[in-house]
């Protein structure tokens, strides 16, 4: 013990206040993603996103397991108070629950471009940068997992020194990455904030509903807030000889990000569970849905389904406000096919009698128009 500094303060215990935090945010988290997935399963468009969305708040869970079980063994007390069993276990689990602090926002940020991907992935250059997000987020996040548990030659050198003498990288080398890795994440959650908001602001929609959606798909700026807070409290995983008073608040930012990550990027799925069902021809109640449903690449619904009513698609209604390259649309009782370009082609039809009674068909011209416009 003699190793350890004296604090200033007495024996106290600041944990119980973050334990009620970190479990109220994880129980939100819970309940949003649990609407997103009820959300999805009603609607029938379960997918990948879903999936890495609740390994998202899977982490969120275990993380806040891993705090309890270390808070058990003296999170939130001074380092110096703790018996020498305490201290083993209590910074054990600490960097037992790192991984799932490092992985959990990650597999949000991913949802969240995914999530994108189906909204707004109709031009080349944005599918092409949100995939590359994607894939920064993973890559980066799991390299910084990996170099905490590879910085000491044995791996429980990290929680019991005394046992297992250290031959580790220097505190700071956590520190650092730690750094880069918040650097970059809080880089992501910007940019998952600026282009939901650049792409509505452009769309000619009503402002009220411009800006509500806008907000929705920008949630990501208070999950860039709390990331910018936790990497700040960084340093505190470098501060060994206090650990367990000293990363209080930086656990309890980590517990934050992540339910804001969850956050933003489930609440836009689960909007249509609160919206009253639409009276336009083709729309169900689960509209957010209708539009992703039809984005894979060439499809195409056949006219005749079209004109009969089976596959319309209302495209004045919000989650239609971006049009979906080759899918041909009911306007009117006229086919209209959205090209690469997002511009629409409509096609008409002139029908006429001859003398004797039988009907001609005149095949119309192809009209080019602004989205969401009449082409006529």
């Amino acid at each position: 013990m003699s190793d350890i500094p004296r604090p200033d303060g007495p024996d106290i215990n600041i944990g119980g206040s973050m334990m009620r935090t970190i479990w109220v945010l994880t129980g939100i988290s819970i309940l949003v993603v649990g609407l997103r997935l009820y959300a999805q399963f009603v609607s029938r468009h379960l997918d990948l996103g879903d999936a890495i969305m609740t390994l998202s708040m899977i982490c969120g869970v275990l993380l806040c397991s891993m705090l309890t079980t270390q808070h058990h063994y003296g999170l939130g007390r001074h380092f110096f108070y703790l018996s020498p069993t305490q201290r083993v276990l209590a910074i054990k689990f600490n960097f037992l629950g790192q991984a799932f602090g490092i992985m959990g926002p990650a597999f949000g940020r991913m949802a969240s471009c995914l999530l994108m991907l189906k909204l707004f992935g109709t031009k080349q250059r944005l599918r092409q940068l949100l995939w590359f997000i994607f894939w920064e987020s993973l890559v980066v996040n799991a390299i910084t997992l990996i170099l905490v548990f590879v910085q000491c030659k044995d791996v429980q050198s990290l929680w019991d020194p005394a046992g297992h003498p250290p031959v580790c990288w220097s505190p700071k080398v956590q520190e650092y990455t730690g750094f880069v890795q918040g650097a970059l994440n809080s880089a992501t959650d910007l940019a998952l904030t600026i282009l939901p908001a650049t792409i509505f602001w452009t769309l000619q929609i009503n402002m009220r509903l411009k800006l509500g959606l806008g907000f929705l798909l920008s949630l990501s700026i208070f999950a860039f807030i709390a990331c910018i807070i936790k990497t700040v409290l960084l340093q505190s995983l470098g501060e060994r000889e206090d650990f367990t008073f000293n990363t209080v608040p930086f656990f309890t930012w980590v517990i934050a990000e992540i339910t804001l990550v969850n956050i933003a990027a489930s609440v836009p799925l689960i909007r249509p569970l609160f919206k009253r069902p639409s009276t336009h021809a083709g729309n169900t109640s689960y509209e957010m849905n209708n539009r992703y449903a039809l984005t894979n690449k060439g499809s195409r619904l056949r006219s005749r389904d079209v004109e009969s009513g089976k596959h319309s698609i209302d495209n004045t209604s919000e989650e239609n406000i971006l049009p979906i390259e080759g899918v041909t649309v009911a306007r009117g009782g006229s086919g209209v096919e959205v090209d690469k370009n997002g511009i629409m082609l409509s096609t008409s039809y002139v029908v006429s009698y001859n003398e004797n009674g039988k009907k001609d068909g005149m095949p119309g011209k192809k009209v080019r128009g602004l989205p969401g416009a009449s082409p006529h």
